[in-house]
């Protein structure tokens, strides 16, 4: 049984303990909109990591906005119309999809004592993964079938009242029921996995950037509670091509332009002999003149000096010949 609420959504996430792969910025592609309104970013993979850095922003600074968790999302607002085999004298089929648990409406038990077939349309295509049957009395089957436009495919079958399926996209779904006692069915719900997202408020030609991977992302402005969100209704943007702002490319917390061992994994930066390399990849620490680099330099000026004093003694010594 699906136990998620309606839409988790949370504003603030806790950071973990993972280190930077770089920063990274992706322009975002805005739905068509008439007017400023909210939507709904699915964040890429390697954003969704440490989603609480993703920052959405507006002309360089960030924006309000709210993270939506990974996680099952309810979409029983997304049934148009429920068309059973048959009905009870007296009731209505609208009363197994009003998101009112408190109504209900059952098979008629002479003409479908133990079975039924229920068609949901949808109103529109929607991407759905799980269905449950909030009923007063045991189901001891259910099958559920898809419409590809011409056919019902099956999805799957359960022993249960609830059923979790792959994935799929459709607008009418076909669900088989069998029992020992006809069961009054208070709420038929639909439901789908939704990635981590964010939330914020869009307007019409502007331009955004979503920005992930800093270790001190720029404070969320504190009008990002207000943002409200439909799941049927909030259209969704979309990323494109990834911009590298700081490569850290062997993952230690250190950006590549500042690490003094690019392609070995030292956050600590150790570096004994105090040269251009860290330690990870200088093989030479242990040597005297590497970690006493004077010497080597000291050493070198004094043969500088006798091959000068050599040098000026050669020429006193032509120069007295010649007398």
């Amino acid at each position: 049984m699906i136990i998620s609420p309606r839409l988790l959504v949370v504003s603030l996430f806790l950071p973990v303990t993972t280190f930077a792969a770089g920063i990274f910025d992706r322009p975002i592609t805005l739905p068509p909109l008439a007017h400023t309104q909210t939507v709904f970013l699915t964040l890429p993979e390697e954003a969704a990591r440490d989603a609480w850095s993703a920052r959405v922003l507006k002309d360089g600074a960030a924006i309000p906005q709210r993270f939506i968790a990974e996680g099952s999302e309810w979409i029983d607002a997304g049934i148009a119309s429920v068309a059973p085999c048959s009905l009870a004298a007296g009731d209505r089929s609208t009363a197994m999809f009003d998101e009112n648990r408190k109504t209900a409406a059952r098979p008629d038990p002479f003409a479908n004592p133990s079975s039924c077939t229920l068609t949901l349309k949808l109103r529109k295509p929607l991407r759905v993964d799980s269905l449950e049957i909030d009923a007063d009395q045991p189901i001891k089957q259910l099958r559920i079938f898809a419409s590809d436009g011409s056919s019902f495919v099956r999805l799957g079958e359960s022993r249960s009242a609830s059923l979790s399926f792959s994935s799929v996209t459709t607008d009418t779904l076909r669900v088989d029921l069998s029992y020992d006692i006809v069961p009054h069915i208070a709420e038929i719900r639909l439901a789908r996995a939704q990635p981590t997202r964010i939330l914020f408020e869009a307007v019409p030609g502007e331009s955004y950037l979503l920005r992930y991977g800093q270790t001190s992302p720029d404070p969320l402005p504190k009008s990002s509670e207000f943002l409200r969100s439909s799941a049927l209704m909030t259209p969704s943007a979309t990323v494109g091509t990834v911009n590298e702002l700081r490569a850290d490319h062997d993952n230690d917390g250190v950006f590549d332009d500042v690490d003094n061992c690019i392609g070995k994994s030292n956050p600590g930066q150790e570096n004994k002999d105090r040269d251009a390399s860290g330690d990870a990849c200088d093989p030479t620490d242990d040597r005297f003149s590497e970690q006493h680099p004077w010497v080597l330099w000291t050493v070198l000026s004094f043969l500088v000096l006798v091959l000068l004093a050599y040098a000026a003694r050669m020429v006193m010594m032509i120069g007295e010949e010649k007398r």
